[in-house]
């Protein structure tokens, strides 16, 4: 088992047979918090602080602890860097051709604002806050490009084998109305249409890649050695709009409940190219006799996906002490309404160009709903007088719960990726820890830590086991508070994704690995917050 979940090329193919994966499970549902520049630059560990509109997406409770209304808005930075390095045969050749690669996105991760209302009374229920406020909670960013040389595999091989798996005559692949008529995989559709893959010996359901020759003893295997490039970019944001009450109870006590109505849009493209390092060695013979030598290849594939869901969260943040406060809150799980597109693109090319070949798929689209889990967070707080404070949180979610279902609320049809959820997804520990200094009352200096666990399980024997796959992020911040109403804060963070190790395609090959490469990447974000106070 891997450290982390390998993104496999062919589960792109899932989407446009409408199958979801544990994969977009967690896609959809999991949260890397945003907010603010002083809740970013504080790491989050916002539980039991409150007074921050970054932090009432943590817990409701946190709008009604400071007695003013306010305003924020927080532009960003994304900055997504990869260390990309290629292995040939996954598990026996050395990872190599290392290759950096970097994606810039401007996002707003935090606006809205709250109004504070005084009852009046000097005890009791001594003011009520009302509010909306869009926090960040998911940054899509990511990019990583990679190749090398192989002279084992062949993506094309790769498609031909599945092709032929399938068992969907050529005849079902070239008909006009494939795409929609047909149960074949779109990506074979698209693989034959564009030159890629192609029926030999007389048969109509075996399939050979472009880039493949049948030897003499029978076998089919790669013609010669091919260079092999492999990219993605994804980009995209999911946020949390929530409406928000806030309730103080004399100073000490405060309650907070939210509406919350999660929106994320999600966009993601990758390819593979091969090119001959010889040409020479691919020749093709059609069955009017004429010849063609393959020269290069390359597949597109995009997937776009949007929805919108709701949750309910309650809050509760307690000062027994002038300097302790503690916080908790509870957030029902989020019902969703999930829009998927993708399209399939390809492209053979020939030392002839006559004989070049292209194929673009039509637009799929599917719906369906999804539930994604509940989860919890407890933090405490201690205030040194007005020098400052340190906060520390702990969130608890159990991937486990996630659900998908169609339109009509049924999950019969989604019955294999409920089972993948209850067998391979549970529970991710979050940790965040904060600290804030004042050397003067107008200035602040920030930081903050985060530990996250991954919510994938494997099995090894009958032994379930957690993926050992650990995300830090480190945050530094500064703030500026004028005797009036206006304050400024930036903050910086450093996110240090778990190594990915992502295959290319699928083993075709007995004893003999497709290729592999390993992602070492991370997220740089600069937030700056202005707001005001009245």
């Amino acid at each position: 088992m891997k450290r982390i979940f390998a993104i496999i090329l062919f589960a792109a193919a899932a989407a446009a047979a409408s199958a979801q994966t544990l994969s977009d499970g967690f896609t959809f549902s999991q949260n890397q918090y945003y907010g603010t520049a002083r809740s970013l630059g504080m790491g989050n560990a916002m539980t039991a602080v409150g007074g921050d509109l970054g932090s009432v997406t943590i817990n409701p409770a946190g709008s009604a602890v400071n007695g003013y209304s306010q305003i924020t808005f927080s532009p960003n930075i994304s900055v997504s860097v990869s260390n990309a390095s290629f292995a040939a045969v996954a598990g026996t050749d050395p990872y190599s051709n290392e290759n950096k690669d970097h994606y810039t996105r401007f996002t707003v991760p935090n606006f809205g604002m709250t109004f504070n209302y005084k009852t009046g009374k000097s005890s009791g229920l001594k003011a009520i806050t009302f509010g909306i406020v869009a926090n960040g909670t998911r940054n899509y960013t990511s990019t990583l490009t990679t190749g090398g040389r192989n002279d084992q595999t062949t993506f094309m091989g790769a498609l031909a084998t599945d092709a032929t798996e399938n068992g969907f005559s050529s005849g079902i692949l070239n008909d006009s109305n494939s795409y929609y008529d047909s149960q074949a995989p779109w990506q074979s559709i698209m693989a034959y249409r564009s030159g890629m893959i192609a029926t030999y010996g007389g048969s109509e359901y075996d399939y050979i890649g472009t880039s493949e020759a049948i030897f003499t003893d029978g076998t089919i295997g790669l013609a010669g050695p091919i260079d092999q490039t492999y990219g993605r970019r994804s980009y995209g944001s999911k946020y949390d709009v929530v409406l928000n009450m806030g309730f103080n109870v004399n100073d000490n006590l405060y309650f907070g409940f939210n509406l919350g109505i999660p929106t994320f849009s999600y966009q993601f493209d990758d390819f593979v190219k091969e090119w001959a390092v010889n040409p020479d060695d691919f020749p093709i013979e059609y069955d009017n006799g004429e010849i063609a030598w393959f020269d290069n290849m390359r597949q597109r594939y995009s997937y776009y996906a949007e929805g919108t869901g709701i949750y309910a969260k309650l809050g509760i943040l307690a000062k027994p002490t002038p300097s302790l406060r503690l916080g908790a809150a509870i957030q029902t799980p989020t019902a969703m309404t999930i829009d998927e597109k993708w399209q399939y693109a390809g492209d053979t090319w020939f030392t002839d160009s006559k004989f070049d070949a292209s194929e673009v798929s039509p637009q799929g689209d599917f719906s369906y709903r999804f539930t994604s889990p509940y989860r919890m967070n407890v933090g405490a707080a201690y205030s040194f007088a007005n020098m400052g404070l340190v906060s520390l949180d702990y969130e608890f979610c159990d991937y486990s719960t996630m659900r998908f279902r169609d339109k009509g609320g049924n999950s019969g049809s989604f019955d294999a990726v409920n089972s993948d959820i209850k067998d391979y997804a549970g529970i991710q520990h979050n940790v965040r820890a904060g600290v804030e200094i004042k050397p003067i009352p107008q200035f602040a200096l920030r930081a903050g830590y985060n530990l996250m666990t991954s919510p994938e399980y494997f099995y090894e024997g009958n032994t379930r086991k957690n993926v050992d796959a650990l995300t830090h992020s480190a945050s530094f911040g500064l703030g500026y508070s004028s005797n009036g109403s206006f304050f400024f804060d930036l903050a910086t963070r450093y996110t240090k994704l778990a190594d990915e190790y992502v295959s290319i395609y699928g083993d075709y090959i007995d004893n003999v690995m497709s290729p592999e490469i390993l992602n070492k990447a991370g997220l740089w974000d600069i937030t700056a917050t202005i707001g005001f106070r009245f």
